[in-house]
Formats: C-alpha cells, structure tokens, sequence
C-alpha cells in the first residue's frame, strides 16, 4: 500500500487545473504538466504538486447559510475559497445551538448516578455508532443556520463579521498546529472551497516557501490577535500597538517526542538542561510572556539543579508578578524571579514592558483593585502566587514525576489508584467488549507512590503521534477533539505507534470476519499479515462513555484532564 493509497476525494483534471490558475498555487507551477512531475520526496516517496491536489484535496460546495467552520470544532485540513463569499464571525460567539453544539448540563451526583445504573441495564446499541458518528461529522456540508439567523449574522448591528474573498486561505491554523478552531466561518452565499488535508498542505509548504510564508504569517497575525482578545487582561492593548508584540517559536515542533523517547529514565530525569530557553532567572524582565501554544516549564534554581515550579499551558502568564513589581518600584527594579524554558516546543507571545505599564496594569488594578501589592522580599522569597499550582496541589515529588514523564500533556489520562484496584482486569475486559474483543489498552505504565498512569492513550493536547502519519488516518474528532485512527485509511506503516511517547498505541495484525488473519497480496510485505495501528478511541461510539471506567467494580480509574488543577488534585486526595 501506497501514502495515497486512499484519496481524499475526487479531484478531476479539470478541477486542478481550476486550482493552479490562481495564487498562490500560480506561483508553484501553472500547467498540468509541470504539476505532474514530482517536486521533493516525502516519507521516502516522490511527490508532486498535481499528486496532493489529486489525492489530498477535494472541492466543497456551501449554500448560503451553511458552516465551513465551527468555532472550537477540531478539524484536520484546510481550505482555499475558489468562487463565493464566506464570513468569519469574529463578534460576539454564536450560540451552542445554533452552532449545533451539545450543551452541557449539570446532572449532579443522584443524575449521575442513575445514567450509570440505566447504561448498566440498558448497554448503549451498536447502532449508537452511527448515529454519534453521523452527529460528529461538523465540518460536512448541510449544517447550517436558517435564512433568518443568516440575516441577523450579516446585520452589523448584531454581529462583527470579516468577509473571506477569492483566494483565502483559512483553516490552517487549527488543521497544522492540532488546535481547535478559532472561529466559525459560514456561507453568506453560496461557494466553491478547495479543502486539503493537513498532510497535503504539509507538503505545499514543503514545496513552496510562499505558502510557507504566508501560512507563518497568517498564523502570527490571527494568532496574536485571538490569543489576546481572548485573555481580558490584554483587551486594553489598542490595535495599533499589536504589531509590537513579538512573536518567537521556541524548541523543535516535529521532533521533540522522538528525542525524548531516546532517553533513559536518568536522562529524562536531567531534561530540563537540555530545553531551551525563554526567560532566564537573574535577567531583567524585557516584558511578560504568554504560552500561546505548546509547553513551558516554571523553574527555579535549587542546589546544583533546577526546581520545577509549574508547568505552563495555552494562555498562562509568566512575568506578571516582576512587571508589577518594577512598575510600582521604579527605582529599585528586580530581575525575574524563575526561569521558563519550552518543553519540547513553545509559541510564545511577549509583550514589551512599555505596553504592560502603559495598558496592562492600570487595567488590572483597576478591575482587581485588591490585586496584592508585591514587597521586594516576598518575591525574592517565592510568595508571591495568587493562585494555586499543580506543585501545591498534588505535591512535589508527585508533581516531578508527572514532569519528567510528561504526563501532564493528557486531556483524558487513565489514572489507576493502586491501593483499590485489585488486578482484577475488568477495566482491560470491559475496554474489549466494547471493540469487538479487541482490548485497545493494557493495565500497565509508570508508577508513582499508588498512582498508576496507564499506557492508554491519554488524548493529548498536543498529539504528536498526528505529526508523521502519512495518510491522515490518525485525527481528531471534531466536536470534542478525541484522537482516533482511522482502520480503513491505516497502512500500518507504525509512524504514530514509533512516535508517541507514552506506549499508547499498538500494532496489531488484522483479521476477517472469520477470524483468519489477512495476508498482504501486494508490495514488499507480500503473503505477511497485515498491521494496522489501533489505540484507545475513548468508546465514541458508546453512549456511557469510556468502557473502562464504567467496568471498574472499585472506582479505583478515573480519566483526568492534567491540566485541571481541581480534578486532578480531587483524585488523588480522595
């Protein structure tokens, strides 16, 4: 089998020749000749332009009034506007309802309860797949708003809309960098959209440094201008002063997981030497920096090493504190009290330290007039936090574990509280009726004190195992962002399986519906069984939710968000 082995769509001859006839494919190569002939070779095989429009790509069509995008959706391609008008709705949000989003309802403990007894009585039918899969298909055309709710969105009275002309780009933000869209984009008439998954618009990067270009500097400026809109300390900053926010990309994005799957556990133990550096402790603060994507780790000098402190997520702040400080102590400034180095990789937002004064801090004193009043002594001291951390929380020793393994990447992590679980394996049982026989975990993984972090997947924000897979078979659902695999876009070529650093996804061999394994026909691997990658799914298609769980007859499993300060603190107090 072949990366292509399963096109995205069909694309005609006609319809790339459509696409090469403007900018900035133009720029690439204009006639279908000079598209066939292959430009650069990816994961070991040649690739050209007319290839990943052929086999990557699809045109989409909207009628008025329809999503291409909804806002906080996950999707896993791009798009390009061929013919039409689109617009981004940039203010205020549209409802859950009308963006078809469920909305999310405090049961309380007896409701809760009662929906397990009833799941337990009545398991969720088979075709509950279907219909939840049909549900989670946000991006396909037909979901839409009706021709009145169309009226009031294009009403400026009533919403801050942006138009999309011939020609955008949009999409690719959330479809390269594995995050969830900005905002939602709907038909205002109808159109024609080119859509290219993500490992095709991968590779026009690769061909093209325009569309390289263009895409870093769309991602700068859509970024910068969402990151900070969305925090409402920075909604003071006037437009004309964004551009001298500093945008800088820290560590290695498509190879920090490999590197860190080398190591030993002695090395990993010392890791924090080897990333790199954002803020360093000891210099003087040139501003304060916000994480806009990716990892930091918070540490500060202990001994001959370093203590890790905290660790830095989307939106967090680091500098605040020395800013306000020096702001109020003008004469007798301090330096940064901790050092913040990427983990692996970071996007990092830095705000010059006239901005902070100037627009940042008289905003924050004045909606939090009991913000404290920092001395220079308790800074230096370390007590100066306002809110609690994960170090706090949960403890320290308990903290670097999950630190050194980088656990704290997991949105939906499988704790194993060791002191109730009896090895009794109905986690691992009820995980297998729920695919078919197949157990899509083992219970197993690294252990601290009674917590066990068990090798299933943990969901994560940033899914690195998405990075290489050649095919798009491994993606995000879109409406609650659960990393799944695709079995029939699978070659089993095991770049998911080799580069997730958490031993969370298997290679296993395939079987029909008799139970005989399938043997490969074609290729190098001719008359061998067939692998295909298979990981937790998170039971999508069951209606109670992870089977694990629910199997657990000592409520010893739990699937923890680590980035949840609260939950996360609650089961290991508990």
């Amino acid at each position: 089998m072949t990366r292509w082995a399963k096109p995205f769509g069909k694309m005609t001859e006609i319809d790339i020749l459509d696409v090469l006839q403007m900018d900035p494919f133009r720029s690439i190569c204009d006639t279908i000749e000079a598209a066939k002939k292959p430009q650069f070779v990816s994961f070991g095989i040649p690739v050209s332009i007319y290839g990943i429009l052929q086999n990557d790509a699809r045109i989409r069509h909207y009628k008025p009034g329809e999503f291409v995008i909804r806002k906080d959706d996950y999707g896993n391609s791009a798009f390009f506007l061929l013919d039409g008008e689109l617009r981004a709705v940039i203010h205020p949000e549209l409802p859950s309802r009308v963006l078809g989003h469920r909305e999310r309802k405090n049961i309380g403990f007896v409701g809760a309860f009662f929906s397990r007894i009833r799941d337990m009585i009545f398991p969720p039918a088979r075709e509950y797949r279907a219909v939840r899969t049909k549900a989670r298909k946000a991006e396909e055309p037909g979901l839409g708003v009706s021709a009145e709710q169309l009226a009031a969105i294009l009403d400026p009275q009533q919403y801050q809309t942006a138009p999309l002309k011939v020609g955008a780009f949009f999409g690719e933000i959330g479809a390269i960098y594995r995050m969830p869209r900005e905002v939602s984009i709907v038909a205002s008439e109808s159109a024609k959209v080119l859509e290219i998954r993500w490992q095709g618009l991968r590779d026009l990067m690769e061909a093209d440094e325009g569309i390289e270009h263009h895409i870093d500097n769309t991602y700068r400026e859509r970024s910068l201008k969402g990151t900070l809109e969305s925090i409402s300390l920075f909604k003071a900053l006037p437009e004309d002063v964004l551009s001298q926010v500093k945008f800088t990309t820290y560590g290695k994005y498509d190879e920090w997981s490999s590197e860190y799957i080398g190591m030993s556990q002695a090395e990993k133990t010392k890791v924090i030497d080897q990333e790199e550096m954002i803020a360093q402790e000891g210099d003087y603060p040139n501003g304060i920096q916000v994480v806009r994507a990716g990892f930091a780790r918070e540490s500060k000098r202990y001994g001959h090493g370093h203590q890790t402190l905290n660790y830095l997520g989307g939106g967090h702040i680091f500098g605040l504190k020395e800013a306000l400080y020096n702001w109020q102590h003008p004469n007798n400034p301090i330096p940064f009290q901790h050092s913040l180095r990427a983990i692996g990789y970071a996007h990092i937002l830095t705000i010059p330290t006239h901005l902070v004064e100037k627009y940042v801090l008289p905003t924050l004193l004045k909606e939090q007039p009991n913000f404290p009043r920092y001395r220079s002594k308790d800074i230096r001291a370390g007590k100066t936090d306002t809110s609690n951390t994960l170090r706090d929380d949960i403890g320290a020793d308990l903290f670097e574990f999950f630190a050194e393994n980088r656990l704290l990447n997991g949105t939906k992590t499988m704790l194993i509280n060791m002191d109730r679980c009896t090895r009794c394996d109905d986690c691992v049982r009820g995980c297998a009726s729920a695919h078919d026989g197949n157990p899509r975990f083992v219970r197993h993984g690294p252990v601290h004190d009674n917590i066990m972090v068990a090798n299933a997947c943990m969901h994560c924000v940033d899914p690195v195992c998405m990075i290489g897979c050649p095919t798009g078979a491994i993606s995000r659902e879109s409406l609650e962002g659960q990393v799944v695999i695709n079995e029939d876009a699978c070659i089993g070529c095991a770049t998911c399986y080799s580069n997730c650093p958490y031993d969370s996804i298997r290679m296993i061999t395939v079987r029909n519906n008799r139970g005989a394994f399938r043997i490969a026909t074609t290729g190098e691997s001719a008359g061998a069984p067939i692998y295909k990658a298979t990981k937790c799914d998170l039971c999508v298609d069951q209606k109670g939710g992870p089977s694990c769980v629910r199997a657990c007859p000592h409520d010893a499993l739990q699937r923890v968000n680590m980035q949840d300060v609260d939950a996360l603190a609650r089961f290991i107090k508990r």
